[in-house]
């Protein structure tokens, strides 16, 4: 064998080997690239999850303050307590927004939510937002309803009893949907802001 065959088998190593080098930097950038991407999804998941859950329990106290009951002296109707504190019930209607307003935050996470969670994931925002829509529905008619000034008309007992205002026991129904959303919000976002998933 001579000197030049020695120096081409040379040249054959350093090209695999080349080839090699080449092949492991592409192996170690993929992989690289995966657990980069795994971890920005985790950390896009972990932001939707906070941001649903605050969002959440925003809007459960909103509903506690809309729904406490009214303020009235023992003994003065409900359409007279309402006249009495218009403008403070008025501020009531305020406390939740309109649907493209105070809410839009959650309407637009609902999507999000969706991709990262699941598509049946997105059954405590239905559960939440139908509720909101009832209740304000609900406050608007009362305020169409029962116009100031002496108006005789009362407000229906089922928009009362949906406003939380009415005499019937609470929790009510409402009270329990809305807890139920908030329940099942936290066992879908918990695990993930507590890093097990």
């Amino acid at each position: 064998m001579s000197i030049w065959d020695v120096v081409g088998h040379i040249g054959q190593v350093m090209s695999i080997v080349e080839a090699l080098a080449v092949l492991a930097t592409a192996v170690l950038g993929f992989l690289t690239i995966g657990a980069w991407r795994k971890e920005n999804l985790g950390k896009r998941k972990l932001e939707i999850a906070e941001q649903s859950l605050l969002g959440f329990y925003d809007l459960k106290q909103r509903f506690t303050n809309v729904r406490r009951r009214l303020d009235a002296p023992e003994g003065l109707s409900t359409v007279a307590a309402f006249e009495a504190n218009r403008s403070h019930y008025y501020n009531r209607l305020g406390l939740l927004g309109s649907m493209a307003g105070e809410t839009e935050p959650l309407l637009a996470l609902r999507p999000l939510f969706q991709v990262y969670f699941g598509f049946e994931a997105t059954e405590p925002f239905d559960r939440l937002l139908a509720a909101v829509g009832r209740v304000r529905g609900a406050l608007t008619e009362v305020f169409t309803a029962v116009p100031a000034n002496g108006n005789r008309f009362s407000p229906l007992p089922d928009l009362l009893l949906i406003l939380g205002w009415a005499d019937g026991l609470r929790p009510d129904q409402t009270d329990r949907e809305v807890d139920l959303a908030v329940r099942d919000m936290e066992r879908l976002c918990r695990p993930v802001l507590e890093g097990r998933r």
